[in-house]
């Protein structure tokens, strides 16, 4: 049953099924998001594409990055709102921080805009970390953080140092 608005609208199960099965097919989104809701299929199949975009963005397979980073945010955040489970959005956070410093470090320093990006992403993962206190996600996510805090070592905007303020202040050596 469906009100919309004075109207109650009753659709058979066959119905819904049509709609269901026609968002599913309408974009990769309700794809991501309706597996997910519905626990069918695997998270790292539905996140390759996102992936695939984020690492076009900072890491080409040829060429030089775009650095396009409305692109590659919007990857990330496309990928979060369609998905429903909450470890593989803590991989695909972590995943976007740990391309842009892959990209810093083989291409050198980059603006502050794009560090900017890449803290508030680290920050995001962090938070949410913590907010799940789920001590198996922290055992899986927080070595993978703290590698980044130290491969940053040395990266200018004061990039490393954020990283390690924030790591530390959350999870204390």
């Amino acid at each position: 049953m469906v009100t919309n608005q004075n109207q109650t609208i009753i659709l058979e199960p066959p119905e819904l099924l049509d709609i269901i099965r026609d968002l599913y097919r309408l974009n990769k989104d309700n794809k991501v998001f309706l597996t997910t809701q519905l626990g069918l299929g695997s998270s790292e199949e539905l996140a390759e594409p996102y992936r695939r975009a984020i690492r076009r963005e900072f890491n080409p397979d040829r060429g030089f990055p775009r650095l396009n980073l409305g692109a590659a945010r919007k990857a990330l955040n496309d990928f979060r709102r369609a998905n429903a489970d909450p470890r593989a959005e803590i991989e695909m956070m972590v995943y976007y921080v740990e391309q842009g410093v892959a990209c810093t470090l083989q291409y050198g320093d980059i603006d502050e805009a794009f560090y900017s990006s890449l803290e508030g992403v680290f920050e995001d993962a962090i938070a949410l970390l913590r907010q799940r206190d789920n001590p198996e996600f922290e055992a899986e996510f927080c070595p993978c953080l703290e590698r980044i805090v130290r491969k940053t070592s040395g990266i200018g905007w004061g990039f490393h140092d954020y990283l390690d303020e924030v790591f530390y202040s959350a999870y204390p050596r």
